[in-house]
């Protein structure tokens, strides 16, 4: 058997304890890489999501990330989310903005004639004063 020079005897257990490190180092560093990658998959699952509930006025994003979740809805399908968010709103209406404008919805001007006009001066203050009530 062949004996190693002395210089790489030395070296042997040192290799070990090297190749040990690296080897630590490499799964440390793998599992980074693994964490970072989840994170990248949920973030762009948050961002797919927001922009769904947005489009559909949805108004709880979160909540609708959960039911996206429980029933597996692939966020890349348009169709599919179409879909679903087709069948959650007859299902829940409640959980949707209403695209509501201010005002009557005839205007002002129905407004205006729903609303009899006041009568001014004397007039007015006699008819005020017989639909008082009398106290004694």
């Amino acid at each position: 058997m062949e004996s190693l020079p002395p210089s790489a005897e030395a070296s042997a257990p040192e290799t070990g304890q090297d190749d040990e490190a690296m080897r630590l180092r490499l799964a440390a560093l793998a599992e980074e890489r693994d964490a970072a990658r989840d994170e990248l998959v949920r973030i762009r699952r948050v961002r797919d999501v927001d922009a769904l509930a947005r489009h559909h006025q949805f108004s709880d994003a979160e909540y609708l990330g959960y039911l996206c979740e429980r029933d597996n809805v692939a966020l890349e399908d348009a169709a599919a989310c179409q879909y679903f968010m087709d069948a959650l709103r007859e299902r829940s209406p409640r959980l949707f903005r209403l695209s509501l404008e201010p005002g009557a919805p005839g205007g002002i001007s129905s407004a205006k004639a729903a609303v009899p006009a006041a009568p001014s001066g004397a007039e007015g203050i006699v008819r005020l004063l017989a639909d008082a009530p009398e106290l004694f």
